[in-house]
């Protein structure tokens, strides 16, 4: 196995993932597990890598998702919910069994939601993963995408409406006109195209970068832009051993040309 990408998005993201050891196999075709391939960007990167002639084992969690990922060619459907050990164990024991050994994991299944920061997943899990799968081969991306269309809004907003039923409670016309804007909006935003582009070059690029921000528009670059400099301008206010203006560009200017910042 040659890569592992993680995804992430603007809500929290439960990510699991699987490292299958495969030996050298002479393949032809490439495979790559994708997980959440059930709907919105998990579903568009199977359904373009199995088009571009790639081997996907597409993991969803329904009968009919799974049902019409089968009937694609190059697709394998593959009942994976990742919070379930034993179907994580079964999606292994059936790739290993198919023998085809994998090229690649991207760790798309995620839902959306909301807790203490002490509770919430970190981003440093993808440096400290890429450094230990380092001496493996593995390279480790993570894919963090802007809003494009997709089903995690939708999802989450069903989730809490289930919740609340689930209790007794009657829906209030607020939560209908909350659960109707949300699912307008989110069939607003472009179709991720460019998620699946940045996949397609974390997965066969020779050179893969450690991080892809994908955005539709100008102002969601501009806005993450600068709130990464005002990050690193707030780190740098304490301590004895602050930088200079001076400094701090010559650092960015050695990191731009380099590449290193983002390797």
């Amino acid at each position: 196995m040659k890569f592992y990408l993680q995804y992430s998005v603007v809500l929290l993201v439960t990510l699991h993932f699987i490292v299958i050891p495969q030996n050298v196999v002479a393949q032809d075709q490439k495979s790559i597990l994708v997980t959440g391939a059930s709907t919105g960007i998990g579903r568009h990167l199977a359904e373009s890598l199995a088009t571009a002639g790639y081997h996907v084992y597409a993991g969803a969690r329904k009968d009919k998702d799974l049902a019409e990922l089968g009937a694609i060619e190059n697709i394998t459907a593959v009942r994976l919910d990742v919070t379930k050990q034993d179907q994580v164990d079964a999606a292994f024991a059936k790739i290993t069994e198919k023998g085809t050994g994998l090229y690649g994991l991207v760790n798309n299944a995620g839902v959306g939601g909301g807790g203490e920061v002490v509770e919430t997943p970190i981003e440093a899990f993808t440096d400290s993963f890429s450094e230990e799968m380092k001496p493996q081969g593995v390279s480790v991306s993570v894919v963090e995408p802007g809003n494009y269309k997709s089903h995690i809004r939708r999802s989450s907003v069903s989730r809490r409406l289930e919740k609340v039923k689930a209790t007794g409670s009657e829906m209030t016309d607020e939560m209908k006109e909350a659960s109707e804007a949300t699912t307008k909006r989110e069939l607003s935003y472009k179709e991720p195209d460019e998620v699946t582009e940045a996949f397609m070059h974390a997965l066969f690029d020779d050179n893969p970068l450690r991080r892809y921000m994908v955005v539709p528009n100008e102002k969601e670059q501009d806005m993450t832009i600068r709130t990464k400099v005002n990050e690193l301008v707030q780190l740098n206010r304490w301590g004895p051993y602050s930088y200079s203006r001076d400094e701090l560009i010559k650092m960015l200017d050695e990191a731009l040309s380099s590449g290193s910042s983002s390797k």
